[in-house]
């Protein structure tokens, strides 16, 4: 949650660089189109792609981790392992090579993980945060909003400039900058 509030698209491209972001954002496109599940939030895309960036150090080591959930995952949530079948076998394509189940396993909880907050935040406001970007204010900032109103808040974005929100959708700005009607500061 930090790394989401705290950093932009490009300190993620400077991270994880554009090939995994690009993966990442392939791979989301894919499931929304076959699937219709909304995965191209910056709330999955980050820690995605960073995943698929530690996935694949592991697999050019050959060091693969245990996930003792394969099994529940299977029976509780198929339609979702399912899913990150499906994303297996494209990251299997892209890297030329095998992924095990134990990762796939993995892939099916960032999937999982993600609907999950999607249902949750169905019923908050939707927020954006406009604050200056000054020795990690907006990270504090966000963190505080967060613990004090997250049952009813959902803040999708912090930005620094007002012209950021253009773009976005939401109910509610947050703001530490006086903002005028004409939507000057």
């Amino acid at each position: 949650v930090n790394y989401a509030a705290s950093s932009s698209l490009m300190e993620l491209k400077q991270l994880v660089g554009d090939h995994f972001l690009a993966i990442t954002e392939k791979i989301a496109q894919d499931i929304n189109d076959l699937y219709s599940i909304n995965l191209l939030d910056e709330a999955f895309i980050a820690p995605f792609a960073m995943h698929l960036k530690g996935l694949f150090t592991r697999l050019s080591q050959n060091r693969f981790q245990k996930n003792p959930m394969i099994d529940s995952l299977k029976k509780e949530y198929p339609i979702i392992y399912d899913i990150a079948i499906y994303i297996s076998i494209k990251l299997m394509e892209e890297f030329q090579t095998n992924i095990t189940e134990d990762e796939v396993a993995y892939l099916a909880l960032h999937v999982g993980a993600e609907i999950e907050r999607q249902k949750e935040n169905k019923s908050k406001i939707r927020c954006v945060l406009l604050c200056t970007e000054y020795m990690g204010l907006e990270l504090k900032l966000y963190n505080q909003l967060l613990m004090d109103f997250d049952k009813e808040i959902h803040i999708i974005t912090p930005i620094s400039q007002l012209h950021q929100a253009d773009t976005i959708e939401f109910d509610l700005l947050i703001s530490t900058l006086k903002v005028d009607q004409t939507g000057a500061y």
